[in-house]
């Protein structure tokens, strides 16, 4: 089982220009993409082709590529487990796989299978489909869900095998008052990171943290509202399920006890001014602001789901920041959707194999 980094690389190298096609909107798979994926998600037609076009991530360079096969162990079998979450994200969790192995099995997501079916028909025998996990000693399963669904997974785990686990996350923004003066270049940027993939994923911002005086918080509410308007006439905000608009509904109407509530095109923004409890709001660009003067203490409320941090303020509190966040990517406004194409999106993973009958975090 040893291969160099060069022979790993080049072989995620022919993975992605294999799935080159999907994106490329001239192609009839590629406009077929487009149909399947956007009566699958409930996504709008123009957010699929941003996606496609912005986070399906094709041109990685060679550097990343490299750092990502260094992280990744070598194995003779690798299992990737799906969630239903971003479209654009099996490309990058196929990658991991075959990064650790020649054999890559995948479980897809039983609600969202269409990019899978589109990757097996743009690049047929890179990997294989497998509907029930069957794993043996040494194989590596990368899986990708509910904290929930990856406690079932661990609990079937045969000796000897290992579970890299992401689980329940979200994005997070942590701002100051060295926004003051460019409100409307911040706001915007954030508004790109959130109306993306209408705010599904887990790199997707749903709670911002400023620091600054009350007038500052609301000045860049009143922007962001206005940002996420304007961005959904480009990018319309797509069908939500029942679920989702109810859980709309009931932190609308939550937030309007404890914060002020402005709409934002179809979505909210809420904002606490008093530094209160800290809401997670749900899906469908809704974001929760929340005005304080302690926000390293609120980021270690929320530490662990936290997967991307988009930071604009002072080096001091950045660097704070980023060391209560060590599993977190770090980036600007408007780049949480595209990190590094040098590893896991989410980098909190915890890694479980079974020694005995004894789960062991590792």
């Amino acid at each position: 089982m040893q291969e160099s980094i060069d022979t790993r690389v080049r072989r995620v190298q022919r993975w992605l220009r294999a799935a080159a096609v999907i994106r490329d909107p001239s192609t009839e798979l590629g406009r077929r993409a487009r149909l399947l994926l956007t009566a699958a998600t409930g996504l709008s037609e123009q957010n699929v082709d941003f996606g496609l076009h912005h986070a399906f991530e094709l041109d990685a360079p060679e550097h990343e590529i490299a750092a990502m096969c260094r992280s990744t162990p070598l194995a003779a079998r690798a299992h990737v487990v799906l969630s239903p979450s971003v479209f654009v994200a099996p490309l990058r969790a196929i990658a991991i796989g075959l990064c650790c192995s020649r054999q890559v099995l995948v479980k897809p997501s039983r609600r969202d299978p269409v990019m899978i079916d589109l990757l097996r028909e743009a690049a047929p025998g890179w990997f294989e489909v497998e509907s029930r996990l069957h794993l043996s000693r040494g194989d590596h399963v990368w899986a990708y869900g509910s904290d929930e669904t990856l406690d079932a997974i661990q609990r079937d785990m045969p000796e000897g095998s290992y579970l890299h686990r992401h689980g329940t996350g979200f994005g997070l923004v942590v701002l100051d008052e060295s926004i003051a003066g460019r409100i409307g270049a911040v706001t915007a940027a954030v508004a790109s990171d959130v109306a993306a993939f209408d705010q599904r994923g887990c790199l997707s911002p749903r709670l911002v943290l400023i620091q600054g005086p009350t007038p500052l918080a609301r000045q860049f509410v009143s922007s962001l509202a206005d940002a996420l308007a304007t961005i959904e006439i480009r990018l319309p905000r797509g069908v939500l399920n029942p679920q989702e608009r109810a859980a709309i509904v009931r932190y609308r109407d939550t937030a309007c006890f404890v914060s002020e509530v402005s709409a934002a095109g179809s979505g909210f923004v809420g904002l606490d001014a008093n530094d209160g409890p800290l809401i997670i709001p749900p899906v469908g660009r809704v974001l929760h602001v929340v005005r304080t003067s302690r926000p390293a203490e609120r980021v270690r409320e929320v530490a662990r789901y936290v997967t991307t941090v988009a930071l604009e303020c002072t080096p001091q509190l950045t660097a704070t920041i980023a060391a209560l966040l060590p599993g977190a990517r770090l980036c600007r406004p408007a780049s949480m959707q595209r990190p590094p194409f040098d590893g896991p999106v989410d980098r909190r993973t915890e890694i479980a194999t079974v020694i005995g009958d004894t789960v062991v975090a590792i």
